[in-house]
């Protein structure tokens, strides 16, 4: 099936698509999705090119992982009148 949406040209799954799939699916127990992501972090010193992902919120509890400090994102944090929510790697914390 073609999973072209504005944005996604290849064979990539189109957000409207996994959303459906998240919806009716009921083989799994959660899905979740990410797409790679990258930003220049700003302030004293030298920019560092940031490289990461954007992710459901589910995407951390289907993996299994949860963070040594904080917490990591939940179905909450996918609303659009949510707040920015980052969850950093310990090499980028310290």
């Amino acid at each position: 099936q073609d999973q072209a949406f504005r944005g996604y040209p290849r064979m990539e799954l189109s957000p409207p698509n996994f959303l459906d799939w998240q919806r009716a699916g009921a083989s799994f127990t959660a899905m979740g999705a990410y797409t790679a992501w990258s930003s220049n972090l700003l302030g004293a010193g030298e920019p560092l090119r940031a490289d990461g992902a954007r992710v459901t919120g589910t995407l951390f509890a289907v993996l299994g992982v949860s963070p040594a400090l904080g917490r990591t994102l939940t179905t909450a944090d996918d609303r659009l009148d949510a707040q920015a929510t980052l969850v950093i790697s310990h090499a980028l914390w310290t």
